[in-house]
């Protein structure tokens, strides 16, 4: 299995998180048909390392975007984000790296609220 289906599914199999984004989960770049709010996910690196303690294994990062529109657009992105915040929480090799910033897609269609997550992975 790959990390980006690792991340979508602990993504899609969080119920607090899907309630609240009601448009769906995807790989970048966004369909232009997407409705809102939503999540987009991407694999930013994958970096192979090896330790002498733990052997071989891989340090992945990806970055999930909470997209919303409209004027709860900011609020909508906060709660996803602490939502996600709960999923990186009971993994036990997740760790949220770097939130942010908030920033309008190049249309202005909508909000987004970047959230890169570090993955590790050994052999």
């Amino acid at each position: 299995m790959s990390v980006e289906s690792d991340v979508y599914d602990a993504i899609t199999g969080d119920s607090p998180l899907m309630a609240l984004a009601t448009g769906g989960v995807w790989p970048w770049p966004l369909p232009d048909n997407a409705s809102f709010p939503s999540i987009v996910y991407m694999l930013v690196s994958d970096v192979p390392m090896a330790s002498a303690k733990s052997g071989s294994f891989n340090s992945y990062r990806v970055q999930v975007s909470l997209c919303a529109t409209g004027n709860s657009s900011y609020e909508a992105t906060r709660q996803m984000r602490d939502a996600l915040q709960n999923i990186i929480d009971g993994k036990s090799n997740w760790q949220k790296i770097i939130t942010g910033p908030d920033a309008y897609d190049d249309t202005g269609k909508f909000r987004y609220l970047p959230v890169d997550i570090l993955i590790i992975q050994g052999d």
